[in-house]
């Protein structure tokens, strides 16, 4: 009975007590390049959008068994989920490299190729924390797009192809035709692309680049 008194004294002198003051954070000053809470808060919101963006082959693959004969289902199902593992490869060896692998010249902007990437083959000397635009988790969520664009085509060539030409294509989209476009549009590098800052280098578009917008695409004026 005493300690329980105790216990009840002590609460209400911790209750009368002033709340203790939070110190001050500049919260502008944070970046999500910077190590700690903040920057896995980043990378964990980065992770969630590329698994619902690589969640689309779900109903990839629904609509695409609906539209099909009874006989084809099991094979659009198998062509959808070998889209994820034949675009995965193909980005991990090369799709990934040329799309963003751009070197980075001594103020931190990247300093690359115009027309395609030159770094991180295979994933090598791929930074695991952001540096600028490279990182293990953006690698990941920039392949979900990659899968996602390769898996588009399924639904329009459904009984009409073999399993090994499929293949073949969803290696071949995501290891080269598909990073070429996205270096070209979205890289600070690209020769189309709205992020260039420099006043020394050529402008193709007039000074202007590509803007994604809802998923089209238009160069503004």
């Amino acid at each position: 009975m005493k300690a329980r008194c105790e216990i009840q004294a002590k609460i209400k002198v911790q209750v009368g007590k002033a709340p203790m003051s939070s110190p001050d954070i500049n919260y502008g000053s944070l970046s999500p390049l910077d190590e700690g809470p903040f920057h896995d808060i980043n990378a964990q919101f980065v992770l969630n959008s590329g698994y619902l963006v690589f969640f689309m082959h779900c109903g990839f693959a629904m609509i695409s068994v609906g539209c099909v004969r009874q006989r084809f289902a099991k094979h659009v199902a198998l062509l959808v989920l070998m889209d994820a593992c034949a675009s995965a490869l193909g980005w991990y060896l090369t799709g990934y490299a040329f799309a963003w692998g751009d070197n980075t010249a001594s103020d931190g902007q990247a300093n690359g190729n115009y027309f395609i990437g030159t770094n991180f083959f295979a994933m090598h000397a791929l930074p695991p924390y952001a540096d600028s635009v490279n990182s293990f988790y953006l690698w990941f969520f920039q392949w979900a797009f990659a899968a996602t664009a390769c898996t588009i085509v399924s639904g329009a060539i459904a009984e009409r192809t073999k399993f090994e030409a499929y293949i073949m294509y969803s290696f071949f989209m995501a290891a080269w035709v598909y990073p070429i476009v996205v270096h070209a549009c979205w890289s600070s590098s690209g020769w189309e692309s709205h992020f260039r800052t420099s006043a020394d280098e050529p402008h193709f578009l007039v000074g202007s680049g590509v803007i994604d917008f809802a998923g089209s695409q238009s160069p503004p004026g």
